[in-house]
């Protein structure tokens, strides 16, 4: 099963995780992230601009982004991931959306102002090849977010440093867990930040801005336990403040200039 399989299977309990009653842990985290995401484009984006989220998954940024005042176009090789929030917004002038890959971005060259990529690159075989499309359909001066999961983090080194041996075992033991990322034998990278930065330097995108959030240790997938919001706020306090840029996730935000 490749990737793009993989998240067609599972679109509906992603768009239930995203905005129905499905709370779980990898919920949880991606709506922190998304608020991070949307935190960082409030700051780095000039007003009113045109934003393309490449691999939108359920468009989660959707609403948000064009309540901001910018226009929003969501991308997404699966069409059944996005496709009950853009029957949401069809009434919305500012938001529209596109069937496409990070790969090959259905874009005009030099046609929109701010590009986010929020966990996405980790599944692409050629990152490069996505970062050039990136660079190709930002204007001058415009921004991409980017975020990963981040390998100097402790807690992801070693779960790369078994998955060769974890996930084949639990995909035989229980077959439930197939539908996770980690079990399900999908390519899935887990990349150093540097490396990433100079591949994005080597296409001409330029760093302006690198941090790191999600310090709490638990890495499996379940149904969110009353007190880990308080526990994952507490440790992102505390590794934050102790050991900056080694949180699970990762985010790079990149300039064209």
């Amino acid at each position: 099963m490749d990737g793009q399989e993989f998240f067609s299977d599972i679109s509906s309990t992603y768009y239930r995780e995203t905005f129905g009653d499905l709370k779980t842990l990898s919920s949880f985290g991606r709506a922190r992230r998304t608020a991070r995401v949307l935190r960082t484009l409030d700051r780095l984006a000039k007003p009113a601009s045109v934003v393309a989220d490449i691999g939108c998954g359920p468009a989660q940024l959707a609403a948000p982004i064009t309540a901001m005042g910018h226009e929003y176009i969501g991308i997404d090789p699966n069409p059944e991931m996005y496709s009950l929030t853009a029957e949401k917004l069809r009434s919305n002038p500012q938001a529209r959306f596109s069937t496409g890959s990070a790969e090959e971005i259905p874009l005009s060259d030099a046609s929109v102002d701010a590009v986010t990529c929020i966990g996405v690159v980790e599944y692409l075989p050629d990152r490069v090849r996505a970062l050039r499309e990136v660079f190709r359909i930002l204007r001058p001066k415009g921004i991409a977010i980017l975020t990963f999961p981040n390998l100097r983090n402790p807690v992801q080194l070693l779960r790369e440093a078994v998955h060769p041996v974890a996930a084949p075992m639990l995909r035989a033991l229980i077959p439930k867990l197939r539908t996770t990322v980690y079990v399900s034998g999908i390519p899935h990278a887990v990349m150093f930040p540097g490396k990433f930065r100079r591949e994005a330097a080597s296409v001409g995108l330029t760093r302006v801005d690198g941090f790191a959030d999600g310090y709490y240790p638990v890495s499996f997938n379940h149904r969110l336990l009353p007190m880990e919001r308080t526990l994952s706020d507490l440790c992102d306090k505390i590794g934050g403040a102790l050991l900056p840029g080694l949180g699970n996730n990762y985010y790079l935000c990149v300039e064209k200039r």
